[in-house]
């Protein structure tokens, strides 16, 4: 019995050493490397997307603002054509003035407008990216996870599965690093 138990002390004393466990301890230092540069990318493209989202939202309120001027200057011009009955060779100047400002606010619309689809444009693109880098760090988990079940089981399949999720959500990592933005959109 004496026996026995010296054997299994000397065994847990000194863990194996074999070619499995190196190569576990190897990949999971590798993935988490990667998966933490991932992840620090990742949450930089998660800022930029909140600091675009406000650009965005800043764009539809200044189409709302233009939109809400060039209305007030048509009901203005409303008001004087009604005026015109009254005296109409002194309101000209001011039908004239109320036609450029409406004419101005409805090409600041526009300008606005195309702005605002242009950060949407890029908030897409960052939605993107951020999704590709969402899904790997999801696989890097699984790989990590059969990594540890591979180190206490001693099965080499679940170490190859372990790899190939790595790889994969290293793929995806680097897909979303790739993955070209449009630059930021001019104020219009």
């Amino acid at each position: 019995m004496d026996e026995v138990l010296d054997e299994l002390q000397e065994k847990v004393s000194e863990p194996p050493r074999d070619w499995l466990n190196r190569a576990i301890a190897i990949t999971l230092a590798i993935f988490a490397a990667i998966m933490t540069l991932a992840k620090i990318v990742d949450d930089n493209i998660v800022q930029e997307i909140i600091a675009d989202n406000q650009q965005w939202v800043d764009a539809w309120l200044w189409y709302q603002a233009s939109s809400i001027k060039e209305h007030l200057f048509e009901l203005q011009s409303d008001q004087v054509r009604l005026l015109l009955g009254h005296n109409g060779a002194n309101w000209q100047w001011r039908l004239k003035d109320y036609a450029r400002q409406r004419a101005k606010y409805r090409q600041r619309k526009q300008q606005t407008q195309r702005w605002a689809q242009q950060w949407r444009k890029r908030l897409k693109v960052l939605n993107t990216k951020d999704d590709w880098f969402d899904r790997g760090d999801a696989l890097f988990g699984m790989s990590f996870s059969f990594l540890a079940i591979s180190a206490l089981t001693r099965r080499k399949w679940l170490y190859g599965v372990a790899v190939v999720l790595g790889l994969i959500a290293t793929a995806m990592a680097a897909w979303g690093w790739w993955l070209p933005v449009p630059p930021e959109p001019p104020m219009g």
